[in-house]
């Protein structure tokens, strides 16, 4: 899995970001897949759910949870790496 991550130019943009590591990286990339696919950074947003929005028969769940619970992780770290500085 290492050695796919490595040679993902995706993975290696996403590990840039704050609170992002290697594995959150990986599921991004897979659930994702090519970002050129959306016509804005709204449409990407939407689409993978963090932003409010009613989705299908249950407004509750969450579109990509996978997704979003990586996302939401990778905002933890973050704000935890910005307490301890």
């Amino acid at each position: 899995m290492l050695a796919l991550a490595r040679g993902d130019p995706r993975v290696k943009a996403l590990t840039q970001l704050p609170g992002v590591g290697t594995l959150t990286a990986l599921i991004i990339a897979a659930e994702v897949g090519g970002v050129t696919r959306f016509p804005s950074a709204r449409k990407l947003a939407a689409w993978a759910g963090p932003t409010p929005s009613v989705r299908g028969s249950d407004p509750h769940r969450p579109a990509r949870p996978h997704l979003q619970a990586e996302l939401a992780l990778a905002a933890v770290r973050r704000s935890r790496r910005r307490a301890d500085a």
